[in-house]
């Protein structure tokens, strides 16, 4: 059985998928999609969880957790 001594935080990256809609004030759909797709376009606040798209980076987990 673990003691409060034997465990240990560890950091395990992960993603997740969303979708949302969003509202782009714009002279065309051709802008819009424009506007939405820079990196300066804030995420939306509101949206959905993406059935089965949670996923563990085993790439990097090890690494992260290296003493």
């Amino acid at each position: 059985m673990n003691t409060a001594s034997d465990t240990k935080i560890y950091q395990v990256p992960c993603s997740w998928e969303m979708y949302a809609h969003v509202n782009v004030e714009a002279t065309s759909l051709e802008e819009a999609i424009e506007r939405a797709e820079s990196d300066d376009f804030p995420l939306p606040d509101h949206g959905g969880y993406i059935d089965g798209s949670w996923r563990i980076d085993y790439d990097i987990v090890e690494d992260l957790n290296s003493e």
